[in-house]
């Protein structure tokens, strides 16, 4: 998969997908976090055991494809962030 997309066209649609998931999910090893990219789309995909989410943005598609991975929740205190 290979794609450009606008950087903050893409931390909006990962934002949005992540941000409507629980933080604490039932079952931590079912959630995650699909990209599927075709026909000048980029959907994101956030999911756990309970929810999912889709958000899509227009991107540049070189080649098309899709991946999965997990989400990875980092607490403020260890990124030197507030909370």
């Amino acid at each position: 998969m290979e794609f450009r997309i606008d950087r903050t066209a893409f931390a909006e649609a990962v934002g949005r997908s992540v941000r409507a998931l629980p933080a604490r999910t039932p079952v931590p090893v079912l959630g995650g976090l699909l990209l599927e990219a075709d026909a000048g789309r980029l959907a994101v995909t956030g999911f756990d055991f309970e929810a999912a989410v889709r958000v899509e943005a227009e991107a540049e598609i070189a080649v098309p494809g899709r991946v999965l991975g997990p989400v990875v929740w980092i607490r403020a205190q260890e990124t030197g962030g507030s909370s």
